[in-house]
């Protein structure tokens, strides 16, 4: 068997796409705030206040709010579009 070489950043990197491959399709129904708020890099209390005032994708089912990651991730995208054509987005602060 041949001997395979890579530097640790490229195993990282290797770890970190297989790791996002993987959960993209067990994310597909939806996440609650603890795994959605590590998604975008912001805590909970954050990310529940901007969900509470309507300015992050969610679904409330009575007192839960449920987040979808491939929602999350287009909502993003929007987001640094507006920022990067200077429409004033809203959002999260700072995102």
């Amino acid at each position: 068997m041949p001997e395979i070489t890579m530097t640790m950043d490229e195993l990282q990197q290797l770890i970190r796409q297989e790791a996002e491959r993987a959960a993209s399709g067990k994310h597909e129904k939806g996440v609650n705030a603890d795994v959605a708020a590590d998604f975008l890099g912001v805590s909970v209390d954050t990310l529940m206040a901007e969900a509470k005032a309507f300015r992050v994708p969610h679904v409330r089912l009575r007192s839960r709010y449920i987040f979808h990651i491939p929602t999350l991730e287009r909502w993003m995208q929007e987001q640094g579009l507006r920022n990067a054509q200077g429409a004033g987005a809203s959002g999260l602060k700072g995102a």
